[in-house]
């Protein structure tokens, strides 16, 4: 085994440790992103997870409530997990 290759096992042996101790599998990471719109102002919002995009709303304005937009990036993560 070449150093390289051996470095590279013993990095990975201390993930959840020491420097690395916020680090996760990928599966459990769900990010929500929110990019420009079609038009000043606007916002599209997006949920990533390990493996797709989901496009989840346009906003023209700031939402009244945010439970509006993080209720169903919930539901869509919660059944891409499985």
């Amino acid at each position: 085994m070449t150093p390289r290759i051996k470095a590279l096992i013993d990095a990975i042996g201390q993930v959840g440790k020491g420097q690395f101790r916020h680090a996760r599998q990928l599966r459990d990471f769900n990010y929500l992103s929110f990019q420009h719109g079609p038009r000043e102002g606007t916002a599209k919002v997006f949920l990533i997870s390990p493996g797709h995009i989901e496009y989840l709303h346009c906003l023209i304005a700031e939402p009244a409530k945010p439970a509006e937009i993080l209720r169903p990036a919930r539901t869509i993560a919660a059944a891409s997990a499985i």
